[in-house]
């Protein structure tokens, strides 16, 4: 499984949260895209039609979800390594 997880890095939730989310046990490759750094990236998003002002989105094997569905996502595939993944997948 491939997933992309385009977030805002001046934001202190988003940053924290990609950073303390565990995915590689159960998503394997994770890659972290910040789009304070890749305005093409974020112009591109914003054409899809997704509001970055509103939460991240993470792109699953070619299908992109936003906001709210975009860390609902991250929490089912989450692990119950640490308290913090148990807590974020309950």
């Amino acid at each position: 499984m491939s997933v992309i997880i385009y977030y805002d890095g001046n934001c202190p939730f988003c940053d924290r949260y990609v950073h303390f989310i565990k995915l590689k046990e159960t998503a394997g490759s994770v890659q972290l895209q910040d789009l304070r750094h890749d305005e093409e990236g974020r112009r591109g998003l914003e054409r899809q039609g997704f509001n970055l002002d509103e939460g991240m989105v993470v792109d699953l094997d070619g299908k992109r979800l936003g906001g709210a569905d975009a860390v609902n996502a991250l929490a089912l595939l989450s692990t119950p390594v640490d308290t913090f993944n148990r807590f974020n997948r309950a």
